[in-house]
């Protein structure tokens, strides 16, 4: 009974439109429970908290990070038996609205993304690096490109043979983030599809999302971002961390960097 009435109140929330948000929110809360429990991170125990928006003063972001588990559709993609869980958010409600400004062609954050990946390999390797412990940037590249590319704009909408993730690095370095040292600092420009569309039947990401905006062009439109990545392998763990930005501007990645992932809390127990 008590389950039925948490339901009811959450349809009522989205059905109204003053409240839409609300249970947009609840839902998006009891999802990462859901995933939190089959995720990386539980079965590792590490502790990784990331702030949302509400983190600033700005409406910049959501006001919380999603999380979830990818684990079978990341192994089908790069054909090995792998674990992947996201953690990830976007653009921040337009105002007066229930659409994220991702969709927005005028906003500082149209497609613009943040969060982790932490990923796992069954075998027991350590993603993204090789037995010598050297970095292997392409195999990066592809969790951020099956994440765009399918989770994203397929799951808005996008045809799968017009999708496109092309990553180029512009500059690599190694650094200390969270008081870690030896990270590798990966700067790149991505060239991708606009989330940008034509309604066209409901889709289950119109629940985190909402809806597009009333649109007459062009569906999925060319699009181009920056990207900052910070890559280690915790190799005594058998996983790998990636942190990340994707923003049309150098201006947006800095403030998320220094405004919200600087502050965000890492914890790993000891092996």
């Amino acid at each position: 009974m008590k389950n039925f009435i948490a339901i009811l109140v959450i349809v009522l929330l989205l059905l109204l439109p003053q409240t839409a948000y609300l249970g947009r929110y609840a839902i998006m809360a009891a999802n990462n429970a859901v995933h939190y429990q089959g995720s990386v991170l539980k079965d590792n125990r590490i502790q990784l908290d990331i702030p949302g928006g509400s983190q600033t003063q700005a409406r910049d972001w959501f006001p919380f990070v999603m999380l979830y588990n990818a684990h079978d559709g990341f192994t089908h993609y790069i054909g090995k038996k792998s674990r992947l869980t996201i953690l990830y958010n976007f653009g921040a409600y337009e105002p007066g609205t229930t659409s994220s400004s991702l969709y927005s062609r005028k906003s500082a954050y149209h497609g613009a993304f943040y969060g982790a990946y932490v990923i796992q390999n069954e075998d027991g390797s350590v993603f993204g690096f090789n037995e010598k412990g050297d970095l292997l940037p392409e195999k990066i590249r592809k969790v951020a490109a099956y994440d765009y590319q399918y989770l994203v704009l397929g799951g808005l909408g996008a045809s799968h043979r017009k999708l496109r993730f092309d990553e180029y690095t512009l500059e690599e370095k190694r650094g200390t983030f969270l008081d870690i040292p030896d990270w590798h600092i990966i700067t790149s420009r991505i060239d991708t599809l606009s989330p940008l569309h034509e309604e066209a039947g409901y889709r289950l990401s119109y629940l985190q999302y909402g809806k597009p905006p009333a649109h007459s062009g062009e569906s999925f439109p060319d699009n181009q971002l920056l990207g900052k990545a910070w890559v280690k392998a915790f190799e005594e763990y058998g996983f790998t961390l990636v942190f990340y930005i994707l923003a049309p501007t150098q201006e947006v990645i800095d403030h998320t960097a220094n405004e919200i992932l600087e502050h965000t809390t890492l914890v790993i127990p000891a092996p």
